[in-house]
């Protein structure tokens, strides 16, 4: 066995990271436990591997083109009201039902 098959470590990053990207992103991981040691150290170890914006998150096998950091940028930009939804939609590259469904929490409304 070499050393780079006992890099548990790196393996664990990957899996994290995928599982992350399945759930649509690296705060989803953590959503349940805040506050706990445990969630600390998953989104500390998590976001070393990924960025804290979710950059470098492997592509998920739902085919998502949203993390969490833009959920939360849409979600800001309605809020301010000085663009329309199709406006945002555009912006990053979604439906305008997309971006109506994410405003009111009818999907990623886990995201706070």
């Amino acid at each position: 066995m070499n050393r780079a098959q006992r890099d548990f470590a790196g393996w664990l990053a990957a899996v994290l990271a995928s599982a992350a990207a399945h759930l649509g992103g690296s705060d989803a991981l953590i959503e349940e436990r805040p506050g706990s040691w445990e969630a600390a150290l998953v989104d500390k170890f998590v976001k070393g591997t990924v960025d804290y914006g979710d950059a470098h998150l492997p592509a998920s096998s739902a085919g998502r083109k949203i993390t969490d950091a833009k959920v939360r940028q849409i979600r800001e930009a309605a809020y301010w009201g000085d663009v329309t939804q199709r406006q945002i939609a555009a912006e990053f590259g979604v439906s305008p039902s997309t971006v109506s469904d994410i405003v009111n929490k009818r999907t990623w409304g886990w995201l706070k």
